[in-house]
């Protein structure tokens, strides 16, 4: 079920990491909820809609192919890992994940730097140890650096920086 026109959408919300990373997003003025776990099964038995994510280099202008600012739209029908030389888990469970490069000429971002996927409607950002980290802006919230391992639950507009000028943003369903 949708929410009430009108009522506040939350910026981020705490997936993984128990009491502590529910507490860190508090204190950054980042609203939190719980969400719905699915059945063992995996299935989702509601409305499946498909957010996606775009990579934007900053102080680049560019232009995706559909017109919208920024780069290609990147759909999170599948899990993402995102990194300057990204390699997927040992083990995968579920659909194989989609390998994004970015580049990172002064090394800033980490081979395999960030997971993205798609959980009952929300998208959950976690850094896979990397690193120099991992910073979240969400709108309207204090930036948030995760830390390694950490996962988050973020909304469209939010600005995940990876270092060396690459920001992902998250974009709304279609």
């Amino acid at each position: 079920a949708s929410a009430p026109a009108g009522a506040p959408v939350p910026a981020a919300i705490p997936a993984e990491g128990g009491p502590d990373a529910a507490a860190r997003a508090r204190s950054a003025g980042i609203p939190t909820v719980a969400i719905r776990t699915l059945p063992d099964d995996g299935e989702d038995d509601t409305t499946h809609t498909v957010h996606a994510f775009r990579v934007v280099r900053e102080g680049r202008p560019q232009e995706a192919g559909d017109g919208e600012p920024g780069g290609e739209r990147i759909p999170l029908d599948a899990p993402v890992i995102v990194g300057r030389r990204p390699r997927p888990p040992r083990v995968v469970r579920g659909a194989e994940p989609r390998l994004v490069a970015v580049p990172s000429p002064l090394g800033e971002i980490s081979g395999t730097h960030l997971a993205l996927r798609q959980d009952s409607g929300v998208v959950v950002v976690t850094d896979l140890d990397s690193t120099n980290g991992t910073a979240v802006l969400a709108p309207g919230a204090e930036r948030l650096a995760l830390r390694p391992g950490e996962s988050l639950v973020v909304v469209p507009g939010t600005r995940i920086d990876l270092g060396d000028g690459v920001v992902l943003e998250i974009l709304s369903a279609r």
